[in-house]
């Protein structure tokens, strides 16, 4: 899985806006740590010398799972870049699209006044 790139780092943070998204480069890959002030995930790229990549998700939400789902659906869109993607701004909403204003693909970004959910 490639988690440490800018462009999936964007769809991640896309899919899981009230998630903190921490992300650590090392020689070999990365280590990617989530947490959303009750629940918290972490995995690293690089594998152990077993082989395996261990991941770690504790708390009320699977915010592993929900980083998978994340990356199942950039790699079913053929891991698009930004320019793939718009932003549509209005008195009302900041909407992020993908392909289009009507593909479906939409996400609503909190405005600045619109508080951050509590944790």
């Amino acid at each position: 899985m490639e988690l440490y790139g800018p462009q999936f780092a964007f769809v991640a943070q896309l899919h899981l806006p009230d998630v903190d998204i921490l992300i650590e480069t090392t020689g070999k890959g990365a280590r990617l740590a989530l947490y959303d002030g009750q629940s918290w995930a972490g995995a690293a790229t690089d594998p152990r010398p077993d082989g395996m990549r261990p991941v770690e998700q504790h708390g009320p939400r699977r915010l592993w799972d929900l980083v998978e789902h994340a990356h199942a659906w950039w790699h079913e869109q053929g891991r698009p870049g930004w320019w793939r993607f718009g932003l549509t701004v209005t008195p009302r909403a900041n909407t992020v699209w993908f392909g289009d204003p009507d593909s479906g693909h939409t996400w609503n970004l909190p405005s600045r006044d619109e508080p951050r959910p509590a944790r």
